[in-house]
């Protein structure tokens, strides 16, 4: 048996560990765009096809839809002139395809997907019936999820019975999921550090792809294009507003909670099934047009994320008369106490609100959708259909059996295990290689 590893040279003693254990007996070979750590020619034979004189008859594995798809939700393709993504992509997808031609994979393991390159190895995958395994972390703790991209996928071997714990710790105001307790922890520094490395990266990965001699790296080319876009001169203050709560008293509006998400990421690019939510800013400015005087809106900055945004974007919902900034480092289990509806795409806090028992409405169907208090919209969506959806719940409290119901539903979702991100993982660490091996033991039925 042979199995694929998907991964980059940060995380690359991460991952190989993590299939090494997954799959012990298979020749495991790494498989990606990075010539540094390839083992399989993907990187040589993508830059051999760029000096083709390749156009979009030169692939029939897709049609014109689906590559259309695949840009629009690649950070990297849809920021650059569409010719010159479409000759990408099609390099891209000519090699991959000619790698597992040659290679004839059992297994591809990856992070779920979350760019154009990754997504065509998953579709490629289903057209050849290789098996795919994607992984994910969770706010859920110690435990990971098997997803392609973001979409629910049920453990067949989960217990029947909730985890006590985790679900307390849920319904605890101050549950913090372990990727956001270092921003919390100390804010200030936090977003210090986020605003430098973002200044940073622009000359670094400007430079990187200079001198690397792979100047169409993905990695290199869509950090200098996220960076430069996310660049402020000046350090970000907080746009939110210590008195927001003097906003709650309007009786003829309900109050709407909309907690921003990481935008780029693939927690919106593939998570979100229709396209044309994948342009989060857009539609967030669209959906606060039609609907602000229909709603006390309310927004919120996600506490990993402050600093990482177009500048543009903060003085613009600063000065916004139309919503009401709530400070970023605001207890958000303490807003939900306060407000009425929550909107999301597929942010965790729309989780935090259905198990609260606040309304949720959506562009998406996020993995943890479930109940009769969850509602996916249109940006067409009537507001008396919302309004009818908010009513039906509006101070209705929730009971034990129905947060139950709701928690099981993502709990036949999880994997026990650990998943460390932003490359701290190390193999001189012993707990990180317990976490590990404990993945690998979790999903070995798979």
């Amino acid at each position: 048996m042979k199995t694929l590893c998907y991964l980059r040279p940060y995380n690359k003693d991460q991952l190989l560990t993590f299939t090494k254990f997954l799959r012990p007996q298979d020749h495991i070979k790494i498989f990606c765009e990075h010539s540094l750590v390839d083992q399989t020619n993907l990187p040589e034979i993508y830059y051999q096809n760029l000096k083709k004189n390749l156009n979009i008859n030169n692939i029939i594995d897709f049609n014109k839809s689906e590559i259309q798809e695949i840009i629009t939700r690649c950070r990297l393709l849809r920021n650059i002139e569409k010719k010159q993504a479409i000759k990408h992509l099609i390099s891209m997808a000519l090699a991959i395809k000619e790698v597992l031609k040659i290679e004839k994979p059992n297994y591809l393991i990856m992070q779920t997907v979350d760019n154009y390159i990754s997504d065509l190895m998953h579709r490629y995958c289903k057209k050849n019936t290789i098996k795919f395994i994607g992984m994910v972390g969770t706010p859920f703790n110690n435990y990971f999820r098997v997803t392609s991209q973001g979409e629910a996928n049920f453990n067949k071997q989960a217990k029947n019975s909730i985890d006590k714990k985790i679900f307390k710790n849920m319904l605890n105001r101050r549950y913090v999921p372990n990727f956001n307790k270092k921003s919390v922890v100390n804010p200030k520094k936090s977003v210090f550090i986020r605003w430098i490395r973002n200044s940073i990266k622009i000359p670094f990965f400007f430079l990187k792809k200079i001198f690397s001699f792979d100047y169409y790296n993905y990695h290199y080319w869509q950090n200098l294009i996220v960076t430069k876009s996310n660049f402020n001169l000046f350090f970000p203050t907080d746009p939110g507003r210590n008195d927001w709560e003097n906003n709650l008293n309007f009786k003829s509006r309900y109050n709407l909670y909309i907690p921003l998400q990481m935008y780029p990421e693939a927690t919106i690019d593939y998570a979100c099934q229709d396209i044309k939510y994948v342009d989060y800013y857009k539609n967030l400015f669209l959906f606060i047009k039609k609907n602000h005087n229909k709603f006390n809106i309310f927004i919120k900055e996600h506490p990993n994320i402050m600093a990482l945004r177009p500048a543009s974007f903060y003085k613009s919902i600063k000065n916004d008369k139309r919503i009401t900034v709530i400070p970023t480092y605001e207890n958000s289990n303490y807003i939900l106490e306060k407000i009425d509806c929550t909107l999301v795409w597929t942010g965790t806090v729309g989780f935090d609100s259905l198990i609260r028992g606040v309304p949720v409405i959506s562009f998406c169907k996020p993995y943890y959708a479930s109940g009769s208090r969850f509602m996916t919209i249109k940006q067409e969506t009537q507001t008396s259909k919302i309004y009818k959806h908010i009513k039906k719940f509006y101070k209705k409290k929730i009971t034990l059996s129905e947060q139950k119901k709701i928690f099981k539903y993502v709990s036949r979702q999880l994997y026990k295990g650990h998943f460390k991100y932003h490359g701290d993982w190390s193999s001189n660490n012993k707990n990180d290689l317990k976490d590990i091996k404990q993945m690998a033991n979790s999903i070995k039925n798979l």
